[in-house]
């Protein structure tokens, strides 16, 4: 038996009743019948961490239109399962990319933690929590074609969760591009999504198409940044079917009351039970998931929902502690159902859970701090053995000493020495007293070092400041 495990815009709920690894039940009483459930896939294997798991053992897979295989839904990219969510069966598994396109602008936010992409006329946001494969954030430019799958609004910025270079040197016209988006508008010969201009004279459209919908375009562009002269466009819906079952991450781009809209997918959330500790509130721009019953008007009755903000803090160290929390530096982490879980050791398998974690694991960590001062991981990664320990996140505290300094942050405590080298952003080499200077709480920094045996404490041999000189003069 083969069993996938699906989440939405961060690993999150399938289905009516889930089991997760730290102990979670969550039920939804009243809901039955067929449904499906739309977002990004987190893992595979007997797990039941993420969400629900998915009997797949009769499953039709397919990436981008192509039969396929289950090993090549990928984390991150973004998928459909179609079946009965209750019995947790999946009839069909269908990924798709919502861009095959090269990169052309790059806006980076806090020293490349978060980046704004430009994609075909799309703003696309690429962070933390995007599944990038085989590059960082810093390592991205505007010569490599990409595939994205992702979060996509009817307004405003798309939300990546999975990034592969497809092309690293992409010529313009050497091979045909593909978008996802919503038409925003139409004439006899050509349509616009965001600023990009479709040519579509001579394309094959496969059904009417209107202002307002979801389609997926294929195509050529001669010239970067130009036209795209569209051979396909196929309507895309991606709707909750009416009187079914469905779950949906949305990116919201309009909120009336108590109701909210994310793309084609309208949600009540009236009746519904907020299930995060978050602090973050529901606005335009807002990460939403929601699952419950869809009446025959196509609204989804949410039952229980997650506001999920964006991390702002990385941790990378070994785990201290596996009782009453895992513990990594001095800091206590909390792991919920919407937890995602990657094993990234060579030669292992790619299931795992936090029930598999030893003393001295070496973790990546993503994660917010909540309502409470928790820090709630989002993305929990275990990788091979490394030395060098790190944090990101918000300086909220320093002292300065006559032979070391002492910093908080992203609540971890850093202590520097003689030999820790000061940057600033983008690396650049600056002196204590300059940094001693600059450095303001409120500000993201990042510090790298050795973390003190028995202390918690991380012990600088770099520190970094992220913000640009803006935004440190704002702060003072």
């Amino acid at each position: 038996m083969h069993r996938l495990l699906a989440h939405r815009l961060f690993p999150a709920l399938v289905a009516a009743s889930l089991t997760v690894a730290c102990g979670t039940a969550l039920r939804v009483a009243g809901i039955e019948g067929t449904g499906d459930s739309n977002g990004s896939a987190s893992g595979y294997g007997s797990l039941f961490v993420n969400g629900r798991e998915f009997d797949t053992s009769l499953t039709e897979f397919r990436l981008n239109g192509a039969s396929a295989t289950e090993a090549d839904i990928k984390v991150g990219m973004q998928t459909s399962v179609q079946g009965d969510l209750l019995a947790e069966q999946a009839s069909s598994v269908s990924a798709r990319r919502a861009l095959l396109a090269p990169i052309d602008g790059i806006a980076r936010v806090g020293a490349v933690k978060t980046a704004s992409l430009s994609v075909l006329g799309q703003n696309v946001r690429v962070d933390e929590m995007t599944r990038l494969i085989g590059i960082t954030l810093d390592e991205l430019d505007s010569d490599m074609l990409v595939d994205i799958h992702a979060l996509v609004p009817a307004s405003g910025e798309a939300l990546a969760t999975y990034l592969a270079v497809e092309d690293s040197d992409y010529s313009a016209g050497s091979q045909p591009l593909t978008l996802t988006g919503f038409v925003d508008t139409l004439s006899a010969t050509e349509l616009t999504i965001g600023s990009l201009t479709v040519d579509v004279s001579a394309a094959t459209v496969v059904d009417a198409v209107a202002i307002g919908d979801r389609v997926t375009v294929t195509g050529q562009q001669p010239t970067r940044g130009g036209t795209l002269f569209a051979s396909v466009v196929t309507p895309a819906p991606a709707a909750p079917t009416p009187a079914t079952y469905a779950d949906r991450a949305v990116v919201v781009d309009a909120i009336d009351g108590s109701r909210v809209r994310g793309g084609q997918t309208e949600i009540e959330l009236a009746d519904a039970q907020r299930r995060d500790t978050a602090a973050q509130s529901i606005d335009v721009g807002a990460h939403l998931l929601a699952r419950g019953p869809v009446d025959d008007s196509g609204l989804l009755n949410a039952a229980d929902y997650w506001v999920i903000p964006a991390p702002d803090v990385l941790l990378h160290g070994v785990v201290a502690s596996l009782t009453p929390n895992i513990q990594v530096l001095d800091q206590a982490l909390t792991v919920q159902p919407l937890t995602q879980y990657i094993e990234s050791r060579p030669g292992q398998p790619r299931q795992f859970s936090a029930t598999d974690l030893q003393l001295g694991d070496a973790l990546a960590l993503v994660g917010y701090f909540d309502q409470s001062g928790q820090l709630v991981v989002t993305r929990m990664e275990r990788t091979p053995a490394d030395p060098i320990a790190a944090v990101y996140g918000v300086l909220s505290d320093i002292v300065a000493g006559v032979t070391s300094n002492t910093l908080v942050i992203g609540g971890v405590n850093v202590i520097t020495d003689d030999n820790t080298v000061y940057e600033s952003v983008g690396g650049t080499e600056i002196s204590e007293t300059v940094f001693l200077a600059t450095a303001t709480t409120g500000l993201l920094v990042q510090a790298w070092g050795e973390e003190v045996t028995g202390a918690h404490t991380l012990l600088a041999s770099r520190v970094r400041l992220l913000n640009s000189e803006e935004d440190i003069a704002t702060a003072r």
